[in-house]
């Protein structure tokens, strides 16, 4: 191995969380080591364990700096209109981006080991915030309760966290095009919702009455 050049220690942290990234999203937690991490780093286990004491200190470094990402993008696209469509197209359209621009940070989090303690609730709390924010836009657009916006909310981040690792494993759609196949859906399927007044007149449930 070469002899590694000497770094700031919060830039050499953060290479070695660069460089983790790609070894776990390849190998998985459990079949990473520290050694093939720090070979790829190019520095030596001691210099690795001066910055983290522990692989799972290190995974867990790797899951906040994909988060960190993840929730930049999706931040940039929840402010870029005030219009609710084009929010949400703006999300979506940055949710599969970060798939195929960001391919290893999906990978981490959408395959966060759940024999690591930690790592699947650290993975999730980005996805959390979205189905929060997707539950919010439900209840105020439409009648449906805090309960059902949050169910709805759930069941909509699921189809398209497993829509993107299809498109991370498959690259079977641009990302541009499954964007836009899944905003169409999921803007359409609140549309149909009744809304506020509509309701509130029916008795305050956003379920539909059953055709005689």
């Amino acid at each position: 191995m070469t002899t590694s050049q000497r770094m700031p220690q919060a830039q050499r942290r953060d290479q070695l969380v660069a460089v983790a990234t790609e070894v776990f999203s390849r190998s998985g937690y459990r079949t990473a080591s520290m050694d093939a991490v720090a070979i790829a780093a190019g520095v030596s286990k001691p210099v690795l364990y001066q910055h983290f004491d522990s692989k799972q200190s290190l995974y867990l470094a790797v899951i906040d700096a994909a988060n960190a990402v993840f929730d930049s993008v999706l931040t940039g696209a929840l402010h870029s209109s005030d219009d609710n469509e084009e929010r949400v197209a703006a999300a979506i359209s940055a949710y599969f981006s970060f798939v195929t621009d960001h391919r290893s940070e999906f990978l981490i989090i959408a395959r966060a080991d759940s024999y690591e303690p930690g790592a699947v609730k650290r993975a999730s709390s980005s996805t959390d915030r979205a189905a929060m924010w997707i539950a919010e836009l439900i209840e105020r657009k439409s009648g449906a309760t805090t309960a059902e916006a949050k169910l709805l909310a759930v069941a909509i981040t699921s189809m398209a966290e497993a829509a993107a690792l299809q498109l991370a494993e498959t690259a079977e759609f641009e990302a541009d095009a499954a964007a836009h196949l899944i905003s169409g859906v999921l803007w359409n399927g609140v549309g149909s919702l009744p809304d506020s007044e509509e309701a509130e007149a029916g008795g305050g449930s956003a379920a539909p009455v059953p055709a005689d």
